[in-house]
């Protein structure tokens, strides 16, 4: 590209007037910024200069785009009888850094690349990655716009973003992936080259042990070619290095390009970026959509909807003691424990609505519930429950005062290797210990009304062998045998065949 002096730039979308300074920055991480200082008509009033904001600007150099951004700031004065309007743009990355929000990718299996076309798709965004890696664990975008969330998922993984300031859509680089190649041999300065020791060592201990020193050597060079900026890939001595950074500015009569190059080995973010916020804690608040053992799935509050085929089983830990769980229902409101290193824990939850349960009405019950199983302690009993919900259910209930009640749906199985001892208090029971079922006393009320003998002992099954084998045993603790009384009616039968 030839040298272009500032009258052959032309702005694209502002007030006609003549371009008094033109200034172009682009960095790694950053948005692309542009200053543009115009004298304009005297006539034009100051609230209509004013009222560009947020327009959007297209800057060319001789046909060729340079520069593409929003109107962000403006500013109007007067300098011995000329108006004066100076216009700050950024690129139009800016429109992914306005609005703030909260939310988590809890997916096992998604890759940078599906994080960062999920978060382009309401800005139309063309996204490069240069590995497309697998991230297992939960990433969580907290009071974060798009971009800044980006930009610190980048870094964390020890890459640097990159926005192409010079293209009429949003373009990103994830990593380093140029967005164009340039060959400027015999046209380019140099003007020195810079190493930090000190940040090559804090790599080495921290980050990358295997760092080197000519990789993150930053060489300054410029050149009257306006066309490369941050994110341009730069052939120089037979090998194509990346541009970090650029300057667009006035050097005499023509627009100069200052470059900062660096070794694409050494496009990495620095240590102390890159652990800023690994260990950094917080608590997400959420919804319990499953359980299954001492794990649970979260719909967070932060997000919109949440997929229970990509939400992932987390840890529940709320630690009653040692090897005791309390485990939510589904619907429970529960509290996530997360670092950015991808330390993920649910330590505590709390019952969100009865919904028709009477399990939790009374406060002065404690439950431990797992799944669909319960123990509750009240008062005065205990209470296990094996299927709470469902027809098919058992219930234990231990009661100081009424004793023992066990209650099933289904079968109710007794087995022991060994003796099997039903004993009740030492005393003989009389005939209002005897505690039957309405009705079914009426048969042994007649036989003791007719003179029966009450039983003083009752029975005994010593071992399960001594049904139908050997019932001497039995015999001896059965009641004596009473005398037959005949009936009337036998008598007379008696009597009408005596003789026979």
């Amino acid at each position: 590209m030839e040298a272009l002096s500032l009258g052959d730039i032309r702005a694209e979308g502002l007030p006609v007037g003549s371009l008094q300074s033109f200034w172009v920055r682009t960095h790694a991480n950053q948005h692309g910024y542009c200053h543009i200082v115009l004298e304009v008509n005297a006539q034009e009033k100051e609230d209509e200069l004013l009222s560009w904001r947020q327009r959007e600007v297209k800057v060319y150099g001789k046909g060729q785009l340079l520069f593409v951004g929003v109107v962000t700031g403006a500013g109007v004065k007067t300098v011995s009888g000329h108006k004066i309007m100076s216009i700050d743009l950024l690129s139009l990355s800016r429109k992914m850094d306005v609005k703030k929000k909260s939310r988590t990718f809890q997916a096992l299996d998604k890759t940078l690349g599906d994080v960062a076309r999920e978060i382009a798709i309401p800005y139309h965004v063309d996204v490069l990655i240069e590995n497309d890696v697998v991230i297992s664990r939960m990433l969580y975008q907290h009071d974060e716009t798009d971009w800044e969330f980006l930009r610190r998922l980048c870094e964390s993984m020890g890459l640097m973003l990159f926005c192409d300031s010079s293209s009429s859509m949003i373009r990103l680089s994830l990593g380093f992936v140029p967005f164009r190649h340039y060959e400027c041999a015999g046209r380019i300065r140099s003007h020195g080259s810079h190493v930090s020791y000190f940040e090559v060592q804090r790599r080495r201990e921290n980050t990358r042990k295997k760092s080197r020193v000519d990789e993150f050597a930053d060489t300054k060079l410029s050149t009257y070619d306006l066309l490369p900026g941050a994110g341009y890939g730069l052939m120089l001595a037979e090998r194509e290095q990346a541009v970090l950074g650029s300057q667009i500015r006035v050097n005499g009569d023509f627009l100069d390009n200052e470059l900062l190059v660096r070794h694409r080995e050494g496009l990495c973010a620095t240590a102390a970026v890159q652990k800023n916020r690994w260990h950094k804690p917080c608590y997400i608040p959420g919804e319990v959509i499953a359980v299954q053992g001492q794990q649970v799935k979260m719909k967070f509050e932060c997000d919109d909807k949440q997929d229970e085929g990509k939400a992932r089983w987390i840890a529940h830990e709320n630690t009653v003691n040692n090897y005791m769980y309390s485990m939510p229902d589904v619907g429970d409101k529960a509290f996530a424990y997360f670092e950015e290193s991808g330390e993920l824990v649910v330590l505590g939850s709390h019952r969100g609505g009865l919904d028709g349960n009477t399990d939790y009405q009374n406060p002065e019950n404690r439950s431990l519930t797992s799944e669909n199983q319960m123990i509750q302690f009240q008062p005065e009993s205990t209470v296990c429950i094996a299927g709470r919900d469902g027809e098919q259910s058992s219930r234990i209930v231990g009661d100081t005062s009424a004793g023992i009640d066990i209650i099933s749906s289904e079968d109710i199985l007794i087995q022991t290797p060994q003796k099997l001892t039903l004993q009740a208090k030492e005393e003989k029971a009389d005939d209002k210990a005897v505690k039957l079922m309405p009705g079914f006393n009426r048969g042994y009320n007649a036989y003791t009304g007719a003179g029966g003998v009450p039983l003083e002992q009752r029975y005994s099954l010593l071992k399960a062998a001594e049904l139908g084998v050997d019932t001497v045993s039995m015999n001896q603790l059965s009641p004596m045998l009473e005398p037959v009384a005949a009936s009337s009616a036998a008598k007379s039968l008696d009597a009408c065949t005596k003789g026979r």
